[in-house]
């Protein structure tokens, strides 16, 4: 949608890595149907063809070090970044009592620490929006996610705190499930319950909801 729509320059980030641009086109040659790097490179493909320019990345959003240096990187190949779309999580899970400090501590990371981190590299970076991708966990009662409900309700409370302050506009939207894509639904499929998904939100929709959000001034939306 960003490609079409303004021809976007995206910088894309993730923890996983892809074979490097100039391997592409042998990777999509040679790889099976149904491989997983195979289908993030097509889609990569795609939305360049829509008029984007894309830069790919890999980085933990909740290592400093790491985000530093593809911030550095963007601001070098781009220029400035006007925008930004925080949706990296860990699903997490597991009963309370079952718990530690370092299994909690690791769904926290993306959404605590990475929001923090984000903040502190584009403080001065003049952005336009940054939409922070929380849940519907946050008001629904999710046995054993007490860690990923957590990490959501910080979301939400780091947008109402950042509300009328100078700055960019900082936007907490609680999700459902998509069906097409996403964390959930790539779970619910490896854990054989397809038909779960089945209720989300199509991607048009997403778009159609993300777009009304973009254009609003509340700073979360359900």
């Amino acid at each position: 949608w960003l490609a079409r729509r303004v021809r976007a320059k995206l910088v894309l980030i993730a923890r996983s890595v892809l074979p490097p641009r100039e391997d592409w086109a042998r990777y999509l040659e040679k790889s099976p149907a149904g491989d997983s790097t195979r289908a993030k490179i097509e889609r990569l493909v795609a939305i360049e063809a829509l008029g984007a320019e894309v830069m790919v990345a890999s980085a933990d959003v909740g290592d400093r070090q790491q985000m530093a240096a593809v911030v550095a990187a963007a601001k070098t190949r781009f220029g400035a970044i006007h925008g930004v779309i925080h949706a990296a999580a860990v699903p997490g899970g597991g009963m309370l009592q079952r718990q530690t400090p370092q299994t909690f501590a690791a769904a926290l990371a993306p959404k605590v620490h990475g929001t923090r981190i984000l903040e502190s590299l584009l403080r001065d970076s003049g952005l336009d929006f940054m939409a922070l991708c929380s849940s519907l966990a946050s008001f629904m009662s999710l046995p054993g996610r007490a860690d990923y409900v957590s990490a959501n309700a910080f979301i939400d409370a780091y947008a109402h705190a950042h509300a009328g302050r100078d700055g960019p506009r900082v936007i907490a939207i609680n999700w459902d499930t998509w069906v097409d894509a996403g964390m959930s639904v790539t779970q619910l499929v490896s854990e054989g319950r397809e038909h779960v998904a089945e209720d989300g939100m199509r991607n048009e929709e997403g778009i159609e909801a993300f777009r009304r959000i973009l254009a609003g001034s509340s700073p979360q939306v359900i």
